[in-house]
């Protein structure tokens, strides 16, 4: 009894110990999605890199022309809010990545392995797939990973190298976190219909920037004064009257009158004072949904229930789409029907994805205010 006690604790521990992984463990083609991304986003508007334009201050009026003076200076235009930075709406290092095997997605990516630590991605630079990193697995599955660009991961690998868990650890990626799922390589357009479930979860911020104020009105210039009257010229003498015969003598001639003096210059209007700068405010708000994801031949159709302002209601959108050999998927909403809901819910301003293998996929969203979600499809 006790030997047969000792060899079942034996096999519990060889269940849920590590057997041992090596760079071959991790190889073949995998699709990543960075789930951190829409958290990235919040924190980045939390810290205020993010804000909305201040609306522009209106310009001074201007200032009214003194007569025969100088015309009043233009009050000056109330100055512009200042723009808030974007924010990097969670794109880091393997997401929306233009070596991604499946197209540059925001949040997501596809890329293969060679099993001896060679990370492979697309390549424009010579024309076809070539390595874009490497990675190190130790024997207790955990590893390393960096891209040419500079990221740098801790990973740890699950599930006999079927999924990896990754953290960003150089300064840029401020611990942005995702998993790689292994994934089929290639896929064939959709001769069937099928259908899915699927289901996201994130926050949009929204920033509203105050008016800036109005500049102040110039002030007139002032009228310049009138020029003085020039003196009138004297009379000439009457010629007297000859005798008979002999000639009168000739007038005298009347003196020039004195020119009028200048009219002095009327002084500048005064400037009118800088509108000020519009003030900023971040709220946040939840954008998350479930619903089920119709793929046919000719098209895709979402129905399912979404919040987004604190409301859940449902929806249905419907529209096209294309699914790449590469396997990434574009959705192109129609425009009679984008965004309809019976209660408030919009739909995302663009709809990404790359199919993993026939039970499901990876998600991407993007929101009317930029804002990056990534999510899951399962097959039903």
């Amino acid at each position: 009894m006790g030997g047969l006690m000792l060899f079942g604790v034996s096999l519990l521990g060889t269940a849920y110990a590590a057997t041992g992984c090596t760079n071959n463990t991790v190889q073949g083609t995998y699709t990543v999605m960075v789930t951190s991304a829409n958290f990235q986003n919040l924190i980045t508007a939390a810290n205020g890199s993010t804000g909305s334009t201040g609306s522009t201050g209106s310009t001074g009026s201007t200032g009214s022309t003194g007569s025969t003076g100088s015309t009043g200076s233009t009050g000056s235009t109330g100055s512009t809010g200042s723009t808030g930075a974007t924010g990097n709406n969670g794109q880091a290092g393997f997401g929306n990545n233009s070596s991604s095997l499946s197209g540059a997605i925001s949040g997501l990516g596809s890329y293969y392995f060679d099993g001896n630590g060679n990370i492979i991605g697309a390549s424009s630079a010579v024309g076809a797939n070539s390595p874009i990193g490497s990675y190190s697995v130790n024997a207790d599955c955990s590893g390393t990973m960096k891209l040419n660009a500079g990221q740098t991961y801790d990973t740890v690998v699950t599930n006999q190298g079927t999924r990896i868990l990754f953290i960003e650890t150089d300064a840029a990626g401020a611990g942005s976190t995702g998993e790689f799922d292994r994934s089929i390589g290639a896929c064939s357009p959709i001769t069937s219909t099928a259908t899915y479930g699927f289901e996201f979860f994130g926050s949009t911020p929204t920033t509203t920037g105050s008016t800036g104020s109005t500049g102040s009105t110039g002030s007139t210039g002032s009228t310049g004064s009138t020029g003085s009257t020039g003196s009138t010229g004297s009379t000439g003498s009457t010629g007297s009257t000859g005798s008979t015969g002999s000639t009168g003598s000739t007038g005298s001639t009347g003196s020039t009158g004195s020119t009028g003096s200048t009219g002095s210059t009327g002084s500048t209007g005064s400037t009118g004072s800088t509108g000020s700068t519009g003030s900023t405010t971040t709220t946040f708000h939840p954008y998350s949904g479930v619903g089920i994801l119709t793929l046919s031949p000719s098209g895709f159709t979402v129905t399912g229930w979404g919040s987004q302002n604190g409301t859940v209601s449902s929806f249905t959108s419907s529209g096209t789409y294309t699914l790449g050999y590469n396997c990434g998927l574009q959705f192109t909403f129609a425009p009679s029907t984008s965004g309809t809901s019976t209660g408030g819910f919009s739909a995302p301003a663009a709809l990404s994805g790359i199919q993993v293998n026939t039970t499901g996929g990876v998600i991407s969203l993007k929101t009317s205010s930029n804002t990056v979600i990534t999510g899951q499809y399962f097959a039903q």
